[in-house]
C-alpha cells in the first residue's frame, strides 16, 4: 500500500509516525528512530526530499509508490536503478548498499555497485565491487 496525504499523522502532535513501524520518529532524520526504514528520499527527477509520512510523490510528478511498500519496506534494488536511470550515482549506489544487506542478488548488485562508483569517479571502490563479483562467480 502506498502512502497517501492522509499518513500525516503525528504522535503528540509534534513527531511524525513512521509509515512501516507506525511509531514517533523524527522529522529532520532520514532514517526511523524505531525500525531503521528509510522515510524521507530525494525525489530520482529533482531530489527534492519527499517524505514518506504524508506521500509518496514529489510536487515535480515523480512518484515513488511502486518501490514503497508498507509495512514491508523499500524496494531498494528498483529504486537504485530508478536513480541510476536519472544518472544520480550517489543515490543508487545507497539503495544497492541497502538492498545488499537484505541479501537479495548479491552478485548483480555488486556490479552495479562498480558501475555506479566508476561513474562517480571512485575507481577504488569500483574495483573492489569488481573483485566481488569475480570472486563470486
Amino acid at each position: 500500500m502506498a502512502p497517501t496525504n492522509d499518513r500525516a499523522s503525528t504522535h503528540g502532535g509534534s513527531m511524525p509516525a513512521c509509515p512501516f513501524c507506525n511509531q514517533a520518529t523524527r522529522a529532520d532524520r532520514p532514517r526511523c528512530d524505531s525500525c531503521g526504514q528509510d522515510v524521507i528520499l530525494a525525489c530520482p527527477n529533482c531530489m527534492k526530499p519527499i517524505h514518506l509520512w504524508e506521500t509518496d510523490r514529489c510536487p515535480c510528478g515523480e512518484g515513488l509508490r511502486y518501490y514503497i511498500f508498507f509495512p514491508e519496506g523499500i524496494d531498494h534494488e528498483g529504486l537504485g536503478q530508478r536513480y541510476a536511470l536519472k544518472e544520480r550515482w550517489d543515490a543508487a549506489a545507497y539503495h544497492w548498499s541497502r538492498a545488499l544487506q537484505d541479501g537479495s542478488h548479491i552478485i548483480m548488485l555488486h556490479r552495479k555497485l562498480a558501475q555506479a562508483y566508476e561513474r562517480m569517479g571512485d575507481s577504488e571502490r569500483a574495483n573492489y565491487y569488481r573483485q566481488v563479483t569475480t570472486t563470486h562467480s
